[in-house]
């Protein structure tokens, strides 16, 4: 597969793609991240956000709606992951870039072990690339290993 392909990242045969319109489907992205953004290793801990901050965040003024996607189980429609990427300009060495920040990456705990976070940031960069954006960046406390 070229990551410059219109056409999305495989996944799992009962999982899909789906794009999350952050005016309309904001509640579903927030209740993932308050419930599986940034957790201990016992989910005593979490980082929790208001949805107006969630909707600040992800509308700033060059905000990429193709870069607010989700995996949703086909015949449930569950919502199990959710990412947003913010397109920022950084400034390295005295050349500016265009690149992408991967900031809310969030998947259910009981999907955790089919290995989706690699699928999400393969399915970021296929989206950036088609914008003509190359850099990407994201903070983890995890190892992330690539699909292949």
């Amino acid at each position: 597969m070229c990551i410059r392909d219109s056409h999305p990242y495989p996944l799992p045969d009962d999982l899909e793609w789906c794009d999350i319109d952050i005016h309309t489907k904001l509640e579903e992205a927030y209740e993932l991240l308050r419930d599986y953004f940034i957790e201990d290793f016992d989910s005593s801990y979490r980082m929790k956000f208001s949805m107006e901050y969630l909707k600040w965040v992800f509308t700033i003024p060059e905000y990429c709606p193709e870069y607010s996607f989700g995996i949703r189980v086909k015949a449930t429609k569950e919502l199990i992951a959710f990412a947003n990427g913010i397109p920022v300009a950084a400034s390295i060495g005295g050349t500016v870039l265009q690149m992408t920040t991967g900031n809310y990456t969030a998947i259910k705990t009981a999907h955790r072990s089919r290995r989706l976070t690699p699928l999400i940031y393969m399915e970021f960069l296929r989206r950036m690339h088609l914008r003509g954006v190359y850099q990407f960046f994201i903070s983890t406390d995890r190892v992330i290993y690539l699909p292949f």
